[in-house]
C-alpha cells in the first residue's frame, strides 16, 4: 500500500473516530456525587427548584416537585453542563 493511501486511511478514520466521540458524549455525568453543607435558600419555578448552597459554588437545581428545607443537608445528584456552566442537577436530598 502506498504511504499516500495510508494516509488517506487514517485521517478517514480519526475523523471517523473524532464524529463517534462528539455523538456519543454524554450530557449528564454517569457518576453520583455528594455535597455536604448547607442550604441558604431555595428559589421555585414551576417544575424546577434552585437551590442556594453553600460552600460550593455550584448552580444546584432540581426537578419534578423536589422538597428542599434551609438548613444542613447532603445533596445527591450528578453534574451536567447548562449555557457554558456546570450545574449540579439534585436527585436525592438526606
Amino acid at each position: 500500500m502506498k504511504e499516500s493511501h495510508l494516509l488517506i486511511w487514517a485521517s478517514v478514520v480519526a475523523v471517523f473516530g473524532f464524529i463517534v466521540l462528539l455523538l456519543a458524549k454524554p450530557d449528564v455525568s454517569p457518576q453520583y456525587f455528594e455535597l455536604r453543607g448547607n442550604i441558604t435558600g431555595v428559589r421555585e419555578r414551576g417544575t424546577v427548584t434552585f437551590v442556594e448552597f453553600v460552600p460550593n459554588n455550584l448552580e444546584v437545581v432540581g426537578f419534578g416537585g423536589l422538597v428542599v428545607e434551609e438548613g444542613e443537608a447532603v445533596l445527591v445528584g450528578r453534574l451536567q453542563p447548562y449555557r457554558g456552566r456546570v450545574e449540579f442537577v439534585v436527585d436525592e436530598v438526606r
